[in-house]
Formats: C-alpha cells, structure tokens, sequence
C-alpha cells in the first residue's frame, strides 16, 4: 500500500487521504482508519465514522492545526498491513484579495513617486495588468510596481496617464484601474520676508522695498478683508513691492500687502507709522556796542564826500580857541558847524568833519580838546 506522507489544507477546505493497496490473491480488501494525538503509531484509535470500505478518509478541517492518520488494510485471506503516519495540517483561510488603494496622489516632473498600495491578502503578488484592450500607460509616466505592491518612479513629463495593476492571491485576483495626474514643477510660494515698516514724516519723501522670497513676485494692496487705511498714507505700491511717497498727514495707517507668485500667494498686515515734522529751533545772539570814553580828534583829516554825506543835519555852536598874533593868550571864538546843504564848493570838508566829531563827543559827555583849524584862504 501507499499513502501520502504530509496534506497541508486551508481551513474549511474539503480534504481528503487515500490510500492505495494492492494484494497477491484476489481476496477482497478492507480499509479502517485511525487517527492519533501523539503521531506514533501506538497511540492509534479507530475513528467511529470511517467507512470500513473506503480506500479514501475526509478530514476534518475546521480547526486549524495539525492531526494525524493512519490506515490498516485488511484482506479476505487474513493479511493485514498499516499504513505510515499521515500529517494532516490546516491552515487559516487567506482572504481573497483586494487591493486597498482607490486613487493615487498626484505626481511631480522631476520629484521621486512612491505610493504603497496595500492588499488584504499580504500574501498577493502584484503585476501591471497589460490587457490589450484596455489602458496600459504606466510606462509612459515612468512608474513601475513591485510584487509587494509598491508604485514607484520618477515622472519626466506632465499629463494624466491611466493603467491598470492586478493583485494575486490564492485563490482569485483583483484588479484595480487608475489615473495619475503628473504636474509640472513649481517653485516655493513667494514669503514676505519683513514683518514692520520703516516710520515715516510728514513732508519728507519715503521710499521702501517690502522683501519677498520670489523675486517676480506681483505686489499689490488686499482691500477685501482686514484693515484699508492705505489711502490715507499718500504712498504707493508698485508691482515689484516698492513702497514709497510724501505723507502728508500724521498718525499710524493699517493695510494689507499681498505677493502674488506664480503657484501661490502670501499676505501680510502692515501699520504704519506717521511722524509729525520735528519744530526748529532759531538762535539769537545779542550784539553790544561799546562806545569809547575818549575820541581824539585829529587835527587835519581829509573826509571823502560821501562821509559828511552820512553826518547829515548836524548843527551845533562850537566854541574855537584863536591865539592872536603877537600874543601867548589865546581868543575865544563862536562859530557855527555848516551842515552838509551847503554847496559843494564852500571847500569846508578839510575840517567840518573833525569839528562835528569833536562836538558829539562833547555832546555824548566825552572829554576832550577842541582845536580851532584856521581856515585857508
């Protein structure tokens, strides 16, 4: 007789043993099956439920486990022979498969793509599905897939590419259809890279450049939401972020600034502070005139015109001293200082300025000596 040595089952399977015997007579051949806890052949127990008959035992396989079975053959003439133990091992079911993701996250030209797909059955191999008749473009976007399921690669170029990956397991196989989106590649999105503004006076010119991450970026003032109080700073915002104007009005202004780049945008809420002009201050500094005690007069002078000009209506007696000729004693004289009405032609400058002098410091309560100038003929 011959019996298999080892059945391995999955539970709820239907299983079954059988055995092959063969005699030298004709005589008609019996089958009882025994089973053992131990898994030596000593410790066999016939099995209530076996056909006598049956060259053929179904197992058991509700239990995961493993059990083991034995066969004795009889013949009609008396013979008898047992089988090799037999070990009967039931394994858990493995789910059907199914694969677990349903939409694949979009891809970037240039940046590396992996995405774990995932099975119920960790067991289930995985393949592209390359049916003839329906999308195969996996290639095309430059991914592959590995048996345990992972999609990955580096896309080369934009677009949106369908096909199809199947999962296999035990005993069926799902497949599952996608689409992946591949964009292009964008730069980071622009960031204002300043949080306050320089203060401001009224009057004077303001100029600032608001910092952005993205040098293209677009600048212009969010009025939407938040506060709006642009306009009252008499400045302007050019489109590459350039801040600048006269202020005219003091106080502390609110608005929003926003960079707008190519893929994304960034804001930010400014206050900006307005100075009133700072007040001048004017020094004066006063001036002293200090007249000296004692003029001295001198005794011939020659005055330019324009000098008896600036002494103009001065008019005062003057007492002039005349020593007589052959005499020590001197002679008292009134005369009258002319004042500057009269004609040019009098010939008096060479001595009417010493003698005005003379009599205004007398006049101002200066000491002083009074010469009498003979006048030339």
């Amino acid at each position: 007789l011959s019996i298999p040595t080892a059945v391995t089952v999955t539970q709820g399977e239907d299983a079954e043993i059988r055995c092959i015997a063969r005699s030298d007579s004709d005589s008609q051949l019996t089958y009882i099956w025994y089973e053992t806890s131990t898994g030596k052949l000593p410790d066999i127990r016939a099995i209530e439920d076996a056909s006598p008959y049956s060259d053929s035992l179904t197992c058991d396989t509700s239990e995961i486990g493993t059990r083991y079975y034995a066969c004795a053959v009889c013949s009609s003439n008396g013979g008898m022979a047992y089988s090799s133990i037999v070990h009967m091992t039931v394994e858990a079911a493995s789910p059907d498969p199914k694969i677990l993701t349903d939409i694949l996250p979009r891809a970037t030209v240039g940046e590396e793509y992996r995405v774990e797909l995932g099975c119920t059955d960790p067991a289930a191999i995985f393949y592209p599905y390359l049916d003839p008749a329906g999308p195969n473009e996996m290639t095309d976007a430059g991914l592959e897939v590995t048996a345990d399921g992972v999609l990955y690669g580096m896309p080369t170029q934009a677009g949106t590419y369908s096909f199809a990956i199947c999962a296999m397991g035990a005993r069926t196989e799902d497949y599952k259809f996608y689409t992946l989106v591949v964009e292009e590649t964008f730069p980071e999105p622009p960031k204002i890279t300043v949080d306050a503004l320089p203060t401001a006076v009224v009057g004077e010119p303001y100029e600032f450049q608001i910092p952005c991450t993205d040098p293209s970026a677009f600048f212009y003032v969010y009025v939407l939401t938040g506060p709006t109080d642009f306009d009252k700073t008499d400045l302007t915002l050019s489109e590459n972020g350039l801040l600048s104007g006269i202020p005219t009005t003091p106080g502390t202004y609110a608005f929003t600034v926003c960079a707008m780049g190519s893929h994304d945008e960034d804001y930010k809420v400014f206050a900006l502070t307005v100075n009133a002009p700072a007040a001048t201050t004017i020094a004066t500094t006063a001036v002293t005139t200090t007249v000296p005690a004692t003029t001295t007069v001198p005794a011939t002078s020659s005055v330019p015109p324009s000098t008896v000009a600036q002494s103009a209506d001065v008019t005062s007696p003057v007492t002039q001293t005349t020593p007589s000729s052959g005499s020590s004693e001197p002679q008292t004289t009134t005369s009258t200082v002319p004042t500057v009405d009269q004609p040019s032609d009098s010939k008096l400058s060479t001595w009417v300025v010493p003698v005005v002098a003379a009599v205004a410091a007398a006049g101002a309560g200066v000491g002083g000596t009074l010469f009498f100038l003979k006048k030339r003929k």
